[in-house]
């Protein structure tokens, strides 16, 4: 019985190959001829610049902005799922600190953002794209299951939605960036 199932799994691995194969000479070679009449690669460029400044604003409002009233309600939220009591004032000059701390981290991490979607931009480095890839998929699944283990539904969508506007931009970009080097 030992020999067949190692039998099927290796039959299993090697169609799983081939159908990568298959995925990799059409992205080589389909993909790469209507990819490279488009002008798709300037407007992701603008994308993820978009979406770096827009992380550069969020910085700033969490970091300078956090106490104004129009985020009390969230502030109360987050308060209670942390499972602290509302009336105290020490765990709403935390929850205060906290968010104006994540904020200042969150500049820092639009700036190198900039940077490195300029540098990706300005000299068509495929492996930029793909390091600002990595560090969306370590930053997230963490993100989410610490958010999951406080109920904190509004920062797991928030987190699946960065990853569905971030990762699939990055990846085309790094397609084409590596496909233009092989030319």
């Amino acid at each position: 019985m030992g020999v067949t199932v190692i039998g099927i799994l290796e039959f299993l691995n090697f169609q799983y190959i081939l159908k990568l194969q298959k995925y990799l000479i059409w992205v080589k070679w389909g993909y790469r001829q209507k990819m490279k009449y488009t002008n798709m690669r300037p407007w992701l460029v603008w994308w993820m610049y978009a979406v770096a400044v827009g992380h550069l604003g969020m910085g700033l409002v969490m970091t300078w902005f956090g106490h104004l009233p129009l985020l009390a309600d969230y502030h109360q939220s987050m308060i209670g799922e942390l499972g602290f009591q509302q009336e105290i004032a020490q765990a709403k000059a935390m929850q205060l600190w906290w968010v104006a701390l994540f904020g200042a981290t969150l500049q820092a991490f639009a700036l190198f953002m900039l940077a490195l979607i300029y540098m990706g931009n300005r000299y068509r480095n495929a492996r930029v794209w793909c390091w600002l890839m990595v560090a969306i998929l370590l930053w997230a699944p963490q993100d989410i299951f610490l958010s999951l283990q406080k109920s904190a539904w509004l920062h797991v969508w928030a987190d699946v939605f960065a990853l569905v506007v971030i990762v699939p931009p990055l990846l085309l970009l790094w397609l084409l960036d590596r496909h233009s080097k092989e030319s």
